[in-house]
């Protein structure tokens, strides 16, 4: 994959004299918050400033949601065979779910789009092998269910059925190399099936905003479904919340937090929204800035400082310390100044 880049690279100097190598800027590691992180800046049009790890794969948590919402908006009321019932597109209140974690369960949305049925759970104690009592999540049984949890498993149960979604990860990956990103990925609900890098996200972003010019450099013949083109400008609406008043925790916890956190840093940057990814070990933010630059930041957290603060971890000091990533890098590729 490192080669297949490395040409790709090579291709784009040669096609493209406005091009340049990414600039070698790396900010130090804090590794009292992260044990490892990778970015890619650059501008939406797909040129690329500055990058650090970007190949490496990282658990996505929620990042992984666009790829889902993208694959079925493209895919949805066309049937795969003649004579086949279309699969289904997402609702608005799917959509709203999913990305802008108002109405339905975000995290349910993301399990029938994955093929997966919810399952409750409970605590119960239990000993551990010293004999001490702990506690421990177990699977309830159905009759145990709640009428908000039985909802959850039925939805999932029925929408992973209709929806259109890649059905296994090859099919996932298959998506992927059709859209020039790295297929190394993968992008299905789950630890196992559910790693990006920075570059292949950096690539889906560019897609979203400048989906037109972005499938003329990769292949125009997609340019005749328009199918690309619509699914592109929806999943980019959902995520700048046009639908919505953008209060969500998501927005207003992650990347109100970043504009908040660069301004008070003295750069002047005014818009800023996107998609992250927060769970356990991970904890990640892809934005577009001022509609010009593309940053997309995924990092590595021992899952117990990951938690939030009034649980006895250090998110808050977490995501700090990925705004003064992003600032230094807005600083040093001559983007951004600081202002006195």
């Amino acid at each position: 994959m490192k080669e297949v880049l490395t040409e790709w690279r090579k291709y784009l100097i040669e096609q493209d004299e406005t091009y340049y190598e990414p600039s070698p800027y790396t900010p130090t590691l804090d590794t009292s918050t992260m044990r490892d992180f990778s970015y890619v800046f650059g501008t939406t049009d797909g040129k690329i400033l500055a990058q650090h790890n970007q190949d490496k794969l990282f658990y996505g948590a929620s990042s992984n949601k666009p790829f889902l919402a993208l694959y079925n908006l493209i895919n949805c009321a066309v049937p795969s065979k003649p004579g086949e019932a279309p699969c289904k597109c997402l609702e608005d209140k799917d959509l709203k779910g999913l990305l802008n974690y108002t109405g339905l369960d975000s995290n349910v949305v993301n399990r029938a789009l994955s093929g997966q049925i919810y399952t409750a759970t409970k605590l119960v104690s239990v000993q551990d092998k010293n004999g001490n009592t702990v506690t421990k999540k177990v699977p309830k049984k159905i009759e145990e269910y709640t009428p908000k949890e039985k909802s959850r498993r039925d939805y999932t149960i029925k929408k992973s059925k209709e929806l259109c979604r890649p059905k296994n990860n090859p099919a996932a990956k298959e998506f992927l190399t059709m859209l020039g990103m790295d297929s190394e990925m993968s992008v299905r609900r789950g630890f196992g099936q559910n790693k990006q890098s920075a570059d292949g996200y950096f690539k889906l972003l560019s897609f979203l905003v400048q989906p037109e010019e972005y499938l003329k450099k990769l292949n125009p013949d997609l340019m005749k479904n328009q199918n690309f083109v619509n699914a592109a400008n929806h999943v980019l609406r959902w995520m700048r919340r046009e639908f919505s008043s953008g209060r969500d925790h998501e927005h207003k916890g992650r990347f109100l937090k970043h504009l908040k956190d660069l301004q008070n840093m003295g750069l002047p940057v005014q818009s800023l929204y996107g998609k992250g990814g927060y769970y356990n070990k991970a904890n990640n933010s892809a934005m577009i800035i001022d509609d010009k630059y593309i940053f997309v930041l995924f990092s590595d957290v021992n899952p117990k400082i990951n938690k939030p603060d009034k649980k006895g971890g250090k998110k808050s000091q977490v995501m700090d310390q990925m705004s003064k990533i992003i600032a230094n890098v807005l600083v040093a590729s001559g983007k951004y100044s600081k202002q006195k």
